[in-house]
């Protein structure tokens, strides 16, 4: 009987990330997206790190990756809680600008 009791709660356990709400995927199932935006401005390795930081300072950010030679940034982030756009208008507030930005996943 303890045998049944405890393979019972350790499945109860288990299937909890099943239970998500609906319509909604388990927060290890949705991906990060990624958008790179073409930067003119730039001049040092100083720069790419305004950008760098003025990025990462939004919500939702979770990298920015800065390439003064590529003239461009690669910005990871959850879609549902940035837009690019956001994103863009604050490589402008930091006195640098962006072009037009290419999404991917």
């Amino acid at each position: 009987m303890r045998t049944f009791v405890a393979a019972a709660v350790a499945a109860l356990f288990l299937s909890v990330p099943v239970l998500a709400a609906a319509g909604e995927a388990p927060a290890a199932a949705r991906a990060d997206a990624k958008v790179v935006i073409p930067v003119s401005g730039m001049h040092c390795g100083g720069c790419a790190a305004n950008i760098d930081k003025a990025v990462t300072a939004l919500q939702g950010v979770k990298s920015a990756d800065t390439d003064i030679d590529k003239a461009q940034t690669v910005v990871t982030y959850d879609a549902s809680k940035v837009e690019v756009a956001a994103i863009v208008k604050a490589i402008e507030k930091a006195g640098y600008k962006p072009g037009t930005p290419k999404t991917s996943m």
